[in-house]
């Protein structure tokens, strides 16, 4: 019995740096994420994405209601006023001089008066 304790010792303490390292990465920041607002939903976000100092981001109107967006800095809004976009509009930009290494995040907004029944995609890339 001690013996089985003693190897499910050892075996515990050489997995447990493996088991460490591995959710660390899992935890990381992508470059890249991308969403789509479906009919039901009032706003969706991306995951926060790492960049490199420039952060490109694609937003597609596909639905008959307007839809507005905006981009974040490690949760707090980067410019003060979200962009609205037309039914059937795109916004597609690169934005330099972001600063690197930080975490961004991209949420897209329904603006229909019951804050549903739009649709649309948007990606954002921090690694273009």
């Amino acid at each position: 019995m001690k013996k089985f304790f003693a190897t499910l010792l050892t075996v515990t303490a050489l997995l447990s740096p493996t088991a460490f390292s591995n959710q660390e990465a899992l935890a990381a920041a992508p470059y890249k994420d991308s969403v789509t607002l479906t009919t039901g939903l009032p706003s969706i976000s991306t995951v926060r994405v790492k960049n490199n100092g420039v952060l490109a981001y694609n937003v597609v109107n596909t639905g008959f209601q307007k839809v507005s967006f905006q981009i974040f800095d490690n949760g707090e809004p980067l410019f003060s006023e979200r962009t609205y976009l037309d039914p059937g509009k795109r916004d597609a930009t690169s934005l330099g001089g972001v600063s690197p290494n930080r975490e961004y995040s991209l949420r897209i907004y329904c603006e229909s008066s019951t804050g549903k029944g739009c649709t649309a995609g948007a990606s954002l890339n921090g690694n273009p």
